[in-house]
């Protein structure tokens, strides 16, 4: 029976991530979803089943690893194995999906499927309908599953050590090529790829987990590191950064100032001053100087966020923002708790951004416009030949496809605020 991995239709709730990319290619603690499924089977798998206007993106970015992308036998529909990309797979629960029997399904509490034994096709749409489809008996089971955007930062702190055992790295209390002038506390302990480079004075606090650095990572002086904590392949940790427990910071990132649980999905920048907490930020974002976010209300309530196009409240007492890939902040610039906005932003001025802020505006508090879609592209192919990236065809069409489906959600939020300025200068008149 083939192994298949599949996105179901979860992944509009962690939009704007998956926007431009697969919610199996989302990291949660070091490693992407998909992978942490794939390492769970023993590498067997067959075919990851992403959502077909994703699939050709996705295909591209993996042709060149050995990975199941693209992989042997996508087509047909003979007798597979299901697994649901957004559990958290371990040995265990893969060894008792393969007791499954053809028509057999296991869900998750409040009814997602997280494994089914059945004939279906693996191309096309409307993937977990045809798969709910074709089962006939529904076991329940409790297995850690990622259901919302801000689950990155309930589980993703956790996932750094536990992605560590999946990867077989051993952080220890004297690790290779800890410098002299460098210190570690705690017994947690820390794993030093190949090529990093720490420079004098650097604190890896390892009293609440573990602090693992990646090859060709840049340490400067002076910056402090609390477990867990990872930081990417070539990425650099700027002079007195300050990174809080549970931060994962993403391949070709550069961050300084203060960071608290923030999950960066890669080649993003948050190089200076300010702070920035329990917050997600996608790709090729940039904040400016003295961008700071607001993870906590003066209530000490819960926070309300944007989800499934609508303001819902998170559970959480903390909580930041999440940015979409491509989004630029200006200098000083204030985000509110729990804000969202959308792919393609570039947002300054003085006072704080509304909690969301549909795909491709431009502006400022009170003044936005919509931000053209050839200026993005052009800013977007600027931006990643500076880190010698090329922008490919597929990329940029997904980025249109998004432009276009965000087209009435940005109507809805401009004329907003166009009612708004109408109705403040006619107060003003009178």
């Amino acid at each position: 029976m083939r192994t298949i991995v599949f996105e179901d239709d979860g992944w509009r709730r962690f939009l704007p991530l998956t926007a431009l990319r697969s919610l199996l290619e989302v990291r949660c603690g070091i490693l992407p979803l998909w992978e942490k499924t794939w390492l769970a089977t023993g590498e067997k798998v067959d075919f990851v089943a992403f959502r077909p206007e994703i699939r050709a993106l996705a295909e591209k970015k993996y042709e060149k690893k050995q990975v199941p992308f693209p992989a042997c036998n996508p087509a047909g529909s003979d007798l597979s194995l299901w697994l649901n990309g957004r559990l958290l797979w371990t040995p265990d629960m893969i060894a008792e999906t393969r007791e499954l029997a053809a028509g057999e399904a296991l869900v998750l509490p409040g009814g997602t499927l997280a494994a089914a034994a059945a004939a279906v096709e693996a191309s096309g749409s409307d993937l977990s309908g045809r798969l709910s489809a074709a089962v006939t008996q529904l076991r329940e089971v409790s297995w850690p599953a990622l259901e919302v955007w801000y689950d990155l930062l309930e589980f993703g702190p956790a996932e750094i050590g536990a992605d560590s055992e999946r990867l077989g790295l051993t952080p220890t209390a004297d690790p290779a090529g800890l410098p002299e002038g460098a210190h570690l506390l705690g017994e947690a302990g820390a794993y030093l790829a190949d090529g990093v480079v720490i420079d004098p004075g650097v604190v890896f606090d390892t009293r609440h987990g573990p602090v693992v650095v990646d090859s060709g990572a840049h340490l400067m002086t002076g910056a402090v590191l609390a477990g867990p904590c990872y930081i990417g392949r070539e990425s650099l940790v700027k002079v007195r950064a300050v990174l809080s427990e549970g931060c994962s910071i993403g391949e070709r990132c550069k961050v300084g100032g203060e960071l608290e649980c923030v999950f960066m999905q890669g080649w993003a920048n948050k190089q200076h001053d300010g702070y920035l907490g329990h917050a997600v930020v996608g790709s090729w974002v940039n904040l400016g100087a003295a961008t700071n976010n607001s993870d906590l209300k003066n209530t000490y309530g819960e926070v309300d966020t944007w989800l499934d196009g609508q303001m819902q409240g998170s559970g959480r007492m903390f909580l930041g923002c999440c940015l979409g890939d491509h989004t630029k902040t200006a200098i000083g610039t204030t985000l509110i708790t729990g804000m969202v906005a959308g792919v393609g932003c570039n947002l300054f001025g003085a006072g704080f951004h509304p909690v969301r802020v549909p795909d491709f505006i431009w502006g400022q508090p009170g003044a936005y416009k919509e931000y053209l879609f050839d200026r993005v592209v052009e800013t977007a192919r600027t931006v990643m030949a500076r880190r010698q990236v090329d922008l490919p065809a597929e990329y940029e069409a997904l980025m249109r496809a998004c432009f276009e489906a965000s087209a009435p959600e940005r109507e809805v939020f401009l004329n907003r605020l166009q009612h708004s300025r109408t109705a403040a200068r006619r107060r003003d008149e009178h």
